[in-house]
């Protein structure tokens, strides 16, 4: 949990992270204060990892702060900055097609549409229970054993990072489609343009914490 900082505190790292690095004196200069003012705040700001205070060079930029930054940036990260390409395909293909696309794509589920608007979600759990029930993949409509819309859960190329990540935490599943809704010809239209899973969560914060 973070703590609240004061406002003076927050101008503290403010000056530090434009000026580093910089003394006490100099930082108490820009303020208008006297440095004996400020002397608790900066104490505190060091103590906790705000700011890294050192000898004969001046304060920096602490470790604290740059994870503070870090974790502002991911929280305000939209879905498109990070979906992956999707794999979609016609409803009327058989499930052979659907089962084929996944293995060869390496992904747990497919986006089945309609006219290029999404109509419904195919899983693995799908594809192995009309399996285990005998069904001939080779004949069997994909759109027969998918999840139909509405009962699809998606998001939107805007959609915050966090906020999708939670979404498929509560409904565990795999993957959300990325979806532009679109008005054509009177119609509400779900263009299907990218694909946010537990794989690109999971790359975003290796890719992000391994550079901090």
């Amino acid at each position: 949990m973070l703590l609240v900082l004061t406002k003076r505190q927050k101008e503290i790292i403010s000056i530090v992270s434009q000026f580093e690095p910089i003394s006490g004196d100099e930082i108490a200069s820009k303020l208008d204060l006297s440095k004996s003012t400020i002397r608790s705040d900066l104490s505190f700001l060091s103590h906790m990892d705000y700011l890294d205070a050192r000898q004969k060079v001046g304060y920096l930029l602490g470790k604290k702060n740059n994870e503070t930054e870090t974790y502002s940036e991911i929280a305000k990260m939209k879905v498109s900055e990070v979906m992956a390409v999707p794999e979609v395909i016609d409803e009327s293909l058989p499930l052979y097609d659907a089962i084929a696309t996944m293995f060869l794509a390496n992904v747990g589920s497919i986006y089945i549409h309609k006219n290029k608007s999404l109509v419904g979600v195919v899983s693995r759990k799908d594809m192995i229970k009309s399996m285990m029930g005998g069904a001939d993949i080779s004949k069997l409509p994909v759109g027969i054993v998918m999840t139909r819309m509405p009962n699809v859960v998606w998001v939107t190329p805007n959609t915050t990072v966090v906020s999708a990540a939670q979404l498929i935490i509560s409904h565990q599943i795999d993957s959300l489609p990325v979806v532009e809704v679109l008005k054509e010809e009177g119609k509400t239209v779900y263009r299907v343009v990218g694909r946010f899973s537990k794989t690109v969560v999971s790359k975003l914060f290796c890719e992000t914490f391994s550079e901090n």
